[in-house]
């Protein structure tokens, strides 16, 4: 058969071969792409391989370059996209902006021009969600110089938020040199639908990176300080090192103070779950897992701060005998000074790269935020596998921020009161970041509030996670609350458990506490020689310096100029041989490492300058540079001298804390942080004085008394003057007296160590708003803070117009506030007013109020003059409360964590005292306390140190028979109310007896007014306001010199009856809302009564008597206090309720259910127990008397219901029965112990 001529065309298998190295062509150019990303784009990468190429249709420039429309849309310039894309980097300020982050890669000329600018001294981050897009660009142009020369992330906007933290690792030292936005024009409607997620989760990014590099920058001195203060155990001491793997195959348990940890902390307790399974506690919550039983194999430390040494104060040897600190060097040492049980330390790089030839293998661990990153990262290197979390939250679940039992219980307790609640002071926590507050989903599905900050945190933990996931290992959120975690399997703990505890642990060995004394004499002998570099390195420096600033020098001439490089070269040379010592100084100052890298962009980004002027910026760099070198030499010598101390004669006799506190050391950290980034300050000086308003007739609570009293035979007012003056800090005391009044005839000047200043107002020196104050502290006199309205001790003393006056007068810019009826003010040491001055001293400008959380008396409070000046303007919103609370308008974090104040004594923290003489009450305590214990050990009042003074208070409050009748009355006056729901009394069942009788009531009243501090609630099973005679039972208690009365009520009244008690003299209303919508009080109340009830609080609003300011910032009487009872019925109205009346009026409160045991009779509500801590409640116990409407008085204030009656007054007097009645108490807290059901109180 006949062949067909040759076609023109090539054969088809000819064809496929040039398609084929077409095709391979591109991939080639791809693959380099690809590689040139490098490590943290390969998730990228590898989703762009796996993507199917874009369409597009290229064609070429006029400048010759490729370019291509997508859908119709050009992706670049069609003329000129390379001067397109220099005219996009030009717009750009690359000395303030060293991360870029792009919307749109198109077709990546202007990513070229950004890598080409910012090179390795910045970073370009780009979105492009079209992946398909990228493969078709990435296989036409060849990117890979661009990419390999330059540091760049590219997102397509599907990852997950873990792999943002996870992406950025290692770059925080360039995110704090400034972020830009930017949109790529052709790309912006293709970004568009997922450009604002993915702008929050790099802005979310940026801002934890941003904290993380600012205080690793900021206090990397200070690390390393703590990390050569711990080096007596990392020389000589054991590390975890021995124990890597030791736990193959075993379940692993982390255990953090999450709220979610009650819910299953007791199963730990169970026989032999600790032989099968490793438990590893955060020091949060070492404490309550000792008191539950519990044994932590391991608890770890890595806080610098001292304030973590209260999560060890009071352990026993015995408490941690089989219980291993793992101690991250750069801890706070105090908190291996006070641990009693084994130590093993982990690696340090710092201090490794200081001991060189001596190093040995510690242990490293990566990096984490947190100490539960760091317990996490232990139990996979003992080799744990699963490894199970629990009370790891990372969210307020239930609207709690912590787990009870923990630190912070005991640092809420002395502020608790019946206007002060752990389930407020909880939610308060969470409001105060209402800005960094975000919306997710539990892992039950529901909303959970987190923060920024537990965002970060919960970022760092799932770039753990899933990193752990790529390597084939488990790890289970057995939490049973909180965040959904990426790459967690969701789990109750009991099924953890019983899937994966069942195998016996192997012998874990417990590290021995004896050093080895000649590791410690080799490590000081290589210190010493790492020293002599040192002082080498800083002379060097200092001779280069003063060389560098002849040059720059206006009268340089040329011909000196030889000597100078001669010099320069020759200091230069000794430094190179020290690189190793000089990298160890970048380590300690990383500030200066920061201002070399901004000076470096600055000068390589100054575009248009001429070579004199880039060298001249590059001398002036340099001078910069090794002034801060000279500087952080002398700055190390010191530290290292310190070590070499510590390794050759041990810590006896040193410092185990920081020489400076946490906030001057902040300071200074900042300010060169400050400066390092081009911000400048200026010294303020500091005239500091004690002011003391004088109101010769009444205390801070309105109580009258006289400061003529004696203790110890002296006036009152002259003790507190004479430990005033002690001080070192203040130069004068300034005494503000009513004209008339001989403050004179009271005082011994020659006694008093400071100058005595005198000025007179008429009158009180103090405004018509003190009655209000007074009638807010009542119920708090002996909380520090937690008055109606937040109110603190503090503001009893508060006279700011008089003081604002006396300022000026005698040029102080600095008023430490003191009452003259404080008599144990500590004035001296770290827990007196003189650290306030010294902690203001360290930022004036910033710190305008400072204080402490001494108990009432204890100490004063520092204020700054400018901000004495608002004070004085007046309004509820004029007070220190009001300084240090909650207001939705500028939610900000708890001052008391803040540098505002001054950690002190945990004793003295703790303490549930009064040091105020000022009424009869605490007059007979402090004399019955002082006297005799100064009659036995000599000297005077002025000589008591604090720690002794609040043992002596508090025996006489909780070992003495009480001199007085109860200081607090809750009387109820009728058992019927309107509602019957969730939050009532009667939910249980119906309550009946007898209403209060007028001549019951007035032979109560008759017999508490002696001690003139007596303070009565209205309140039980029913609503005062159904009784008809509440308002005159109001009047006759005030009348006869019951200091205040409380009514707790539905406000569900005749506005006859409503109007009666306004006028009566009432001093505060609670309001027992429970909701913030009408379905909500339905649930609670059992009726559909909201809008009446809303009605009537604006009807006492509008009839309050307005003693100063106006509206809602108004000091007015009586308080109104909303309340809310926290149930699962009421737990979605509790925001929305807080912030409502927090801002309307200041007093939002919210409560929990009464703390009955958990029985059939009485189920407990299935959110997260905010139980008031029980030394707390037994301390109201003490003070606090319940009496029931028929006269009987109920041994449990519980038990509105009468069910254990112990006495009634119509048959014994009220003292005796209230004698009889504390003994009884005390005696069920031996039998039954502090915790029992019948020592807890309704409110705290």
């Amino acid at each position: 058969m006949a062949t067909s001529p040759p076609s023109s065309h090539e054969p088809p298998h000819t064809v496929v071969v040039s398609i084929s190295a077409q095709q391979a062509a591109k991939n080639a150019v791809l693959e380099r792409n690809l590689a040139s990303l490098g490590e943290r784009n390969l998730d990228t990468a590898n989703a762009i391989r796996a993507a199917t190429p874009a369409i597009l249709e290229w064609s070429t420039a006029a400048d010759g370059a490729q370019v291509a429309s997508y859908q119709s849309r050009a992706l670049a310039s069609r003329h000129q996209p390379r001067a397109e894309a220099t005219t996009f980097a030009d717009a750009i300020d690359f000395r303030d902006r060293a991360v870029v982050v792009v919307l749109g890669f198109g077709l990546g000329f202007h990513i070229h021009e950004l890598c080409a600018r910012l090179l390795r001294c910045g970073l370009v981050v780009v979105l492009e969600p079209d992946l398909g897009l990228l493969r078709a660009v990435l296989e036409e142009i060849d990117c890979s110089s661009s990419f390999s020369r330059a540091n760049i992330l590219i997102f397509d906007g599907t990852e997950p938020a873990g792999r943002y933290a996870e992406r950025f690792a290692g770059s925080e030292g360039v995110l704090i040199q400034g972020l830009q936005f930017v949109d790529h024009p052709p790309s912006r409607t293709r970004v568009a639908p997922c450009s604002k997620e993915f702008t929050q989760h790099i802005t979310d990014t940026v801002r934890a990176a941003r904290v993380t590099a600012a205080t690793g920058l900021a206090r990397s001195a200070q690390t390393i300080r703590s990390i050569l203060r711990n080096a007596r155990h990392y020389v000589a001491g054991e590390s975890l090192a021995p124990l890597a793997g030791i736990a193959k195959g075993h379940l692993g348990i982390v255990v953090s103070a999450g709220p979610s940890l009650r819910k299953n902390l007791h199963l730990l307790a169970q026989p032999g779950v600790r032989e099968r399974c490793v438990i590893i506690a955060t020091q949060t919550v070492l404490k309550p897992l000792l008191a539950e039983g519990i044994r932590p194999h391991f608890v770890a430390a890595l806080d610098w701060h001292v304030i973590s040494k209260r999560f060890y104060d009071g352990l026993r040897p015995a408490d941690v005998a089989d219980t291993t600190l793992v101690l991250d060097p750069q801890a706070n040492p105090v908190i291996a000074a006070s641990y009693p049980g084994p130590i093993r330390t982990i690696a340090a790089a710092h201090l490794d790269a200081l001991l060189g030839p001596l190093a040995r293998d510690m242990g490293r661990l990566p990096g984490g935020a947190t100490v539960a990153h760091l317990c996490y990262q232990i139990a996979r290197y003992l080799g744990c596998d699963p490894v199970a979390t629990i009370g790891q939250d990372l969210g307020f679940t239930d609207g709690m921020y912590y787990a009870r039992g923990t630190a912070i219980d005991e640092v809420w307790a002395p502020e608790l009161n019946p206007f002060n609640t752990i389930e407020n002071l909880e939610w308060t926590r969470i409001a105060r970041h209402r800005t960094h507050l975000v919306k997710r989903r539990d892992v039950y599905g529901k909303t959970i509030y987190t923060d920024a900050q537990m965002q970060t945190y919960l970022q760092r933990f799932e770039y753990f996670f899933l990193q752990d996931e790529r390597r084939g290992l488990r790890t289970i959120d057995a939490t049973e609350g909180g965040v959904m975690k990426a790459g967690t399997i969701v789990q109750s703990l009991s099924e953890t458990l019983a899937g994966y505890a069942f195998n016996a642990l192997p012998a874990i060995p417990l590290a021995t506490r004896v050093m080895d004394d000649s590791r410690l004499s080799a490590a000081a002998k290589r210190l010493r020689a790492v020293e002599a570099d040192v002082r080498i390195i800083r002379t060097a420096s200092q001779r280069t310096g003063d060389a560098l600033a002849q040059f720059t020098a206006a009268t340089a001439t040329r011909d000196p100029h030889a000597r100078l490089w001669k010099i320069i070269d020759t200091e230069r040379a000794k430094v190179a041989a020290r690189l190793d010592t000089l990298r160890l100084l970048d380590e300690f100052s990383q500030v200066g490492v920061l201002k070399r890298a901004k000076a470096d962009r600055r000068i390589e980004q100054s575009r248009g300058i001429t070579p004199e002027e880039k060298q001249r910026l590059q001398f002036e760099r340099d001078l910069v540079n090794v002034r801060w070198i000279e500087e952080s030499a002398e700055e190390y010598l010191g530290v290292l001298g310190d070590a070499i101390t510590r390794l050759e004669k041990g810590d006896a006799g040193l410092s185990v804390g920081c020489e400076d506190d946490e906030a001057a050391t902040a300071a200074k950290a900042d300010g060169a942080l400050g400066r390092a980034l081009g911000e400048a300050g200026s010294a303020v000086e500091v005239r500091a004085a004690f002011i003391v308003p004088i109101d010769p007739w009444h205390g801070g609570l309105g109580t009258p008394r006289s400061l003529a009293e004696t203790l110890a035979g002296r006036p009152v007012i002259q003790w507190t003057l004479e430990r005033l003056g002690r001080s070192r800090e203040a130069a004068t005391i300034v005494l503000i007296v009513p004209e008339g009044y001989d403050i004179d005839a009271l005082l011994d000047r020659k006694r008093i160590g400071l100058p005595i200043e005198i000025h007179r107002t008429t009158g009180s020196p103090f405004g018509p708003e003190r009655a209000a104050i007074a009638s807010a502290r009542l119920w708090s006199d002996s909380s520090w803070r937690g008055g109606i309205a937040g109110l603190t001790c503090y503001d009893e003393v508060l006279a700011p117009s008089a003081t604002l006056a006396a300022m000026k007068r005698f040029d102080v810019n600095a008023a430490i506030l003191v009452g003259p009826d404080w008599p144990l003010v500590t004035v001296l040491g770290e827990n007196g007013c003189d650290a306030l001055v010294r902690r203001h001293r360290t930022r004036p400008e910033l710190l305008r109020v400072v204080f402490n959380q001494s108990p009432p008396g204890l100490c004063g409070v520092l204020v700054e003059r400018s901000l004495m000046q608002e004070l004085a303007r007046g309004g509820r919103h004029a007070s220190i409360g009001w300084l240090l609370g909650y207001e939705p308008s500028r939610p900000q974090q708890d001052p008391i964590s803040k540098d505002v104040c001054v950690q002190i004594d945990h004793t003295l923290r703790r303490s549930l005292v009064r040091g105020v003489f000022d009424t009869p009450r605490n007059m007979t305590r402090l004399r019955r306390a002082i006297e005799p214990a100064l009659g036995e050990h000599g000297g005077s009042v002025a000589d008591i140190q604090p720690e002794d003074a609040i043992q002596l208070l508090e025996r006489q409050l909780f070992d003495t028979v009480p001199y007085y009748t109860p200081q607090q009355l809750i009387i109820e006056l009728n058992t019927g109310r309107q509602g019957s729901g969730a939050s009532s009394p009667h939910r249980m069942g119906s309550v009946q007896r007898s209403v209060m009788t007028e001549k019951r009531f007035a032979k109560i009243v008759e017999q508490v007014i002696e001690s003139r501090d007596t303070v009565m609630t209205f309140a039980g099973a029913g609503d005062p306001l159904l009784h008809p005679d509440v308002a005159r039972f109001v009047r006759m208690a005030k009348d006869a010199g019951v200091r205040g009365v409380h009514l707790r009520t539905e406000l569900v009244a005749s506005s006859d009856i409503i109007d009666a008690v306004v006028e009566s003299g009432v001093d505060a209303i609670s309001v027992e809302l429970d909701a913030d919508s009408a379905e909500t009080y339905r649930r609670m109340h059992g009726v559909d009564q909201f809008k009446i009830a809303i009605t009537n609080i604006e009807r006492v609003f509008a009839a309050r008597r307005v003693l100063a300011g106006s509206g809602g910032g108004a000091y007015a009487l009586p308080w109104i206090v909303p309340r809310l009872q926290r149930r699962s019925e009421s737990y979605e109205d509790i925001d929305s309720f807080f912030d409502r009346w927090q801002h309307i009026l200041g007093t939002a409160l919210i409560e929990g259910a009464p703390q009955f045991d958990d029985t059939h009779e009485t189920p407990a509500d299935p959110l997260a127990s905010a139980r008031a801590p029980s030394r707390s409640m037994y301390r109201e116990m003490l003070r606090r008397m319940l009496i029931l409407s028929d006269g009987t008085v109920p041994l449990s204030e519980l038990d509105f219901r009468g069910d254990r009656i112990f006495g009634h007054v119509d048959r014994t007097p009220l003292l005796q029965l209230w004698r009889d009645l504390v003994a009884r108490r005390k005696q069920v807290r031996r039998d039954e112990g502090e915790a029992c059901e019948t020592l807890r109180t309704r409110t705290p």
